[in-house]
């Protein structure tokens, strides 16, 4: 009966002590973009597919992405990005907002980081502002 009284306090301090020792979202997300720009660079497309989940999905203004034309969109592109906000919406979920410059054309976005084990892997992005980035959504068409 005194182990039961236990249980409850331990499992609340290890939630705490866990969500303490969380590593810091902005590094998180400037180290998995770090890798991102080395494997667009790279055009290997097996290094850049790694980086995503398997049901990614972009909302562009338009049309929506999946992880297989997103990995050719940026196999061999130039990519950079300035990290804007980022925050932790669960345990193993980052929430980050950056402009991202593909292409030489520059948008603003929202992803959603999966961190779980360890592993950074993007699964959700979308563009939140479709009228201030028209120009992107025009090239974008044209590289299909």
């Amino acid at each position: 009966m005194r182990y039961l009284r236990i249980l409850p306090f331990s499992i609340l301090l290890f939630g705490t002590l866990n969500s303490l020792y969380h590593a810091d979202s902005n590094e998180v997300v400037t180290q998995f973009m770090n890798k991102m720009v080395k494997a667009v660079q790279s055009s290997d497309r097996n290094s850049i597919a790694a980086l995503f989940r398997d049901d990614f999905y972009f909302e562009d203004c338009n049309r929506n992405w999946g992880k297989s034309p997103a990995v050719r969109y940026l196999s061999g592109a130039r990519l950079d990005f300035e990290l804007h906000s980022s925050k932790y919406i669960s345990t193993n979920v980052i929430e980050y907002s950056a402009a991202i410059t593909v292409a030489g054309n520059k948008f603003e976005a929202v992803f959603l980081l999966d961190a779980k084990n360890g592993i950074l892997r993007v699964f959700y992005g979308k563009i939140p502002h479709c009228a201030r980035n028209l120009a992107v959504r025009v090239n974008l068409e044209l590289m299909e």
